[in-house]
């Protein structure tokens, strides 16, 4: 409890810092989903109970990438405590899209709107994408990578990659889904190309997970070390009391 406070405290005294920052990439992913959701007729229900926490998901592992804050160098952490810190970080980042989603799509499948085979499907497609981009970590960037090795630079490209083709997948597989029966196949072609489109964005994502995790917990634990500390931490939170 008193570690998920001091996430949350962090979180707060971040917040409207890291929206500011990504202001731009707001306005601009929003505006997308919108259009592309009038411009081809998606069932708007099913489309954004789907999109609006990936979305929320996608903004959250950029505002609060998967590592301690400056700040937190100055507090006596142990090594187990940077490991805590960072796994409660990340639970709560996939956490609140989650329960956001779960809030809308339960209560939507108990009432019939979503066939239980469709819910299974959408679930695994957007739970799998916020545990996969919520592994970001500051390290992940071409641009702090340089100094830091082959090895850093070549895990930043592969997660470049596939967390783009990972958000284009689920974006698109959302589009698809909240059209169904309107695409001129039949039904079971449909919901078999769905289902082929869930498993990519899931392979896809564990992959990311099992590829990310041991050096996102490595330069997270050993923050001392790293050079991608955020000059800006400390100065965010002499301000928040």
């Amino acid at each position: 409890m008193a570690m998920l406070k001091l996430v949350l405290g962090d979180y707060r005294c971040r917040f409207l810092s890291g929206l500011k920052k990504y202001i731009q990439m707001i306005v601009t992913f929003g505006w997308l989903v919108i259009f592309y959701m009038v411009i081809l007729h998606t069932d708007v229900i099913l489309y954004l109970t789907g999109m609006v926490p990936v979305m929320i998901g996608l903004l959250l592992s950029r505002m609060f990438p998967n590592h301690l804050d400056k700040w937190l160098f100055l507090c006596p952490l142990s090594v187990q405590d940077r490991k805590k810190y960072l796994m409660t970080a990340y639970l709560i980042r996939v956490g609140i899209p989650g329960i956001l989603y779960a809030s809308v799509s339960v209560p939507l499948a108990v009432i019939g709107y979503i066939s239980g085979t469709v819910y299974v499907q959408m679930s695994a497609l957007v739970i799998s994408y916020l545990l996969g981009a919520n592994m970001h970590h500051a390290f992940l960037s071409l641009k702090i990578v340089r100094r830091l090795g082959e090895k850093d630079a070549l895990i930043s490209f592969v997660y470049g990659v596939l967390s783009l083709f990972s958000l284009i997948i689920v974006w698109i597989a959302m589009i698809f889904v909240s059209t169904i029966g309107s695409h001129g196949l039949e039904p079971h072609m449909d919901f078999a190309i769905f289902k082929n489109m869930v498993l990519v964005e899931v392979v896809i994502n564990v992959v990311l997970c099992v590829i990310c995790y041991r050096p996102v917990m490595q330069h997270g634990i050993h923050y001392e070390s790293c050079q991608m500390l955020s000059r800006e931490g400390t100065k965010q939170h002499e301000n928040c009391d």
